[in-house]
């Protein structure tokens, strides 16, 4: 019989590991498939209409323009990539090391983007018209 004879330190390290580990696994397998679109919509922003959702109830946004040609973040700070792919500000994002990555990238982008700070402050104009 082998025994193994591990000190605290290790004992601790190994515990830290697996449950990180519970929580990256099913994180990253939740998220894998959205993969493919990060990147494509990252370089195609330039390109894309910045809309910035600010409904509460979920209401459908209609558009003269295509799809593939408008850019949705969501209050919450969630991003639409695609009709149907979120790029979603919650625990599975956070424990996602490529989502996470990508989700700090839409976000510095928007946050040094003058184009994307020129609509925001648009909406907002708008927003105290109608009021």
């Amino acid at each position: 019989m082998i025994h193994i004879q591990l000190n605290l330190i290790e004992t601790i390290i190994f515990i830290i590991l697996m449950t990180f580990g519970s929580f990256i696994f099913p994180s990253v397998f939740t998220n894998f498939y959205k993969w493919k679109y990060y990147k494509k919509v990252y370089e195609d922003l330039p390109n894309k209409k910045f809309i910035i959702w600010e409904s509460a109830d979920g209401n459908s946004f209609s558009s003269d323009e295509p799809y593939e040609k408008r850019f949705y973040q969501y209050r919450g700070g969630s991003y639409q990539l695609s009709e149907k792919i979120y790029l979603n500000r919650d625990i599975m994002t956070y424990f996602d090391p490529y989502s996470l990555y990508y989700l700090w990238k839409f976000d510095r982008y928007f946050k040094y983007n003058p184009v994307a700070k020129t609509e925001e402050k648009r909406n907002q104009r708008i927003e105290q018209l109608l009021k």
